[in-house]
């Protein structure tokens, strides 16, 4: 909102989790531990910064599809008593990764890459935030991903991004119009053809 606020005509926004559905079924068979600090503290991070970011995505598809056309007369008159202009059409481009674990399994082969064992030496503060942010868990790499300001962290967030803006322009209807207006198809995370 605050771009569109600001005059902006279109949009390119990059979120840091897959707007997919998460997979439905058996939870995966853990070690059957509590949730520890780490879990809670991702868990509290995801609902304040990335589940409003892909709801916002979602919203801005609907508003163009049912809103912003010009023969939505409802739509027009509501704003209109309210002293708002009509809604306009933003076109859309999302990139974001595949799937939901792409960014904390990449955070957490850094980090057992440059700083396990050993070589936590280098890095003693960053070896005890590790600890205090619980045991290995399936969120513990998701949760160090805030964290983590590592060169090879940040080059491997680069690479996987143009992964993830290559598989946007891949999908119909192409690299010569990548802009979107339609809501984003959120069981498979592609645009609506």
């Amino acid at each position: 909102k605050p771009a569109l606020d600001l005059g902006a005509d279109r949009l390119i926004v990059i979120g840091t989790d897959a707007v997919t559905g998460r997979p439905s079924g058996p939870e995966p068979e853990g070690d059957g531990q509590a949730p520890d600090i780490g879990d809670t503290a991702l868990h509290m991070l995801h609902g304040a910064l990335v589940d409003p970011l892909g709801e916002d995505v979602r919203r801005l598809g609907a508003i163009n599809m049912f809103f912003a056309d010009p023969e939505a007369n409802g739509a027009v008159r509501y704003r209109a008593v309210r002293g708002k202009p009509a809604y306009r059409p933003i076109p859309y481009v999302f990139v974001s990764p595949a799937t939901h674990d792409a960014v904390g399994r990449l955070a957490q082969e850094v980090y057992d890459a440059r700083y396990r064992g050993a070589r936590a030496l280098r890095s003693p503060d960053l070896a005890l935030l590790n600890r205090l942010l619980g045991g290995p868990s399936p969120t513990h790499g998701a949760l160090l991903s805030y964290l983590l300001f590592d060169p090879e962290f940040i080059d491997g967030l680069l690479q996987l991004g143009a992964s993830d803006a290559r598989r946007w322009l891949e999908t119909d209807p192409g690299p010569e119009e990548p802009w979107q207006l339609e809501p984003l198809d959120v069981f498979t995370g592609a645009r609506v053809p």
